[in-house]
């Protein structure tokens, strides 16, 4: 919900935008989605409280057994003492993207694991302050981390499905957002663990954290003008 109505929002912004003047008259469309889109961040929850609860949620499945939180926190520190632990480049499509949201998928875990370490009981009780501002931080990087391995997991079925070929604005359009969603996780992340360690422990932490964020050196300009192109031939806003 608060992934959704945020992506939401940021489209129609940008749909008003591209549209200039028009977008405020009523008689365009984006118009009534600009207004309506503006409550989808308050009911049901506003998205700050809603991220809130994000990471309790998680820590509190991982007391009770739900989610391996712990096993995965020891083969990361597995692959931490042995690097060729690490996951490698698949076979296959998407070798690259897979490989980085699989490292990414550790990173986040790292940096939650520091949070949880600084303030695991004020997280289960929702208190506030600086706990509150870890735990926005912790439900960003796991919202951006599902949502990065959704978007490579439809990618890899649209190429099953249609081929290279018949997938390559999907896939660019992929890459667009992994490229800007690496950059948003190394930020967030490296704040989360600058706030959340111990001094004698800030240097390592960053350190290992910042190796489990790749960077994938698309050509992002190539990419746009690929998209761009094939909207403006098509005259809509399509992926076939």
């Amino acid at each position: 919900k608060v992934y959704g109505s945020e992506v939401f929002d940021m489209v129609v912004d940008e749909g008003v935008q591209i549209h200039g003047g028009y977008g405020y008259i009523s008689e365009y469309i984006v118009e009534r989605a600009y207004r309506d889109s503006r409550i989808n961040r308050i009911f049901e929850g506003t998205n700050e409280i809603n991220r809130l609860l994000i990471p309790g949620t998680m820590l509190k499945n991982a007391l009770k057994g739900r989610f391996p939180f712990s096993a995965r926190l020891k083969e990361i520190q597995e692959e931490i003492a042995d690097a060729s632990k690490r996951p490698g480049k698949p076979e296959g499509p998407l070798a690259d993207e897979i490989q980085a949201v699989d490292l990414m998928k550790r990173g986040v875990l790292l940096a939650c694991n520091v949070g949880n370490e600084a303030h695991m009981m004020d997280i289960m009780e929702h208190k506030k302050g600086q706990t509150q501002m870890a735990m926005l931080d912790m439900a960003d990087l796991i919202m951006e981390t599902y949502a990065c391995d959704s978007l490579v997991a439809r990618c890899l079925q649209l190429l099953d499905e249609k081929g290279e070929e018949k997938s390559s604005v999907p896939l660019a359009m992929m890459r667009l957002y992994l490229s800007e969603s690496l950059d948003m996780v190394r930020s967030v992340g490296r704040r989360l663990v600058s706030n959340a360690s111990p001094e004698k422990k800030l240097e390592a932490n960053l350190a290992v954290f910042s190796s489990y964020v790749p960077f994938l050196p698309y050509n992002t300009h190539d990419l746009q003008d690929l998209v761009g192109a094939h909207m403006a031939d098509r005259e809509r806003y399509t992926l076939d």
